[in-house]
């Protein structure tokens, strides 16, 4: 079982002419959020332009990133004041027991294979597969894809059993 901590993030910025992108990097700058804050404020300092953003995500490593871009087409002197920034670990049990890396409260598909590529909620993707059922075919090809017996898989074979593996019964054409 993979453990995961959840954090709660709380930003209080003054309303100018915002446009920054706010992104939450894990490991391998794998963006866990990542988030356009857009306002037309007056700009004018006063207590109705400031205003609290909040953020939850899961830490997938020990250590992230904040990472802030402004996206503003032109530059302004109004543009958004980060004023307060607040990081706290949210109570939970921060665990996932299929280890897909979404932690148990957050995943809606609980019994994902360890390893699988899974959207934020936890659930797999339909266009992509594991390690494991990628081996698992690729061995396949390779016990039965020797169609003419050589002990060798040509590339007109290997496409040839590809293409029944994962389903494709139509020849391939040309547009």
């Amino acid at each position: 079982m993979a453990k995961h901590t959840l954090f709660h993030l709380t930003l209080e910025l003054l309303h100018g002419r915002i446009g920054q992108r706010i992104e939450i990097l894990g490991s391998g700058e794998n963006i866990l959020i990542s988030q356009d804050l857009i306002r037309q404020g007056t700009g004018t300092g006063r207590v109705d332009d400031w205003s609290n953003e909040e953020f939850t995500f899961t830490a997938d490593s020990s250590s992230s990133t904040i990472r802030f871009t402004d996206i503003t087409p032109v530059s302004h002197a109004s543009d958004a004041i980060l004023d307060d920034v607040s990081i706290n670990i949210a109570s939970c049990d921060c665990t996932d027991s299929d280890g897909d890396g979404v932690i148990n409260q957050l995943d809606t598909c609980p019994d994902t294979p360890e390893g699988s590529a899974v959207f934020a909620d936890g659930c797999p993707t339909d266009a992509m597969y594991s390690e494991e059922q990628m081996n698992t075919m690729v061995s396949g090809i390779l016990t039965w894809g020797d169609l003419d017996g050589d002990k060798k898989i040509t590339l007109i074979e290997a496409i040839k059993a590809l293409r029944i593996t994962v389903g494709v019964n139509e020849p391939a054409t040309k547009k």
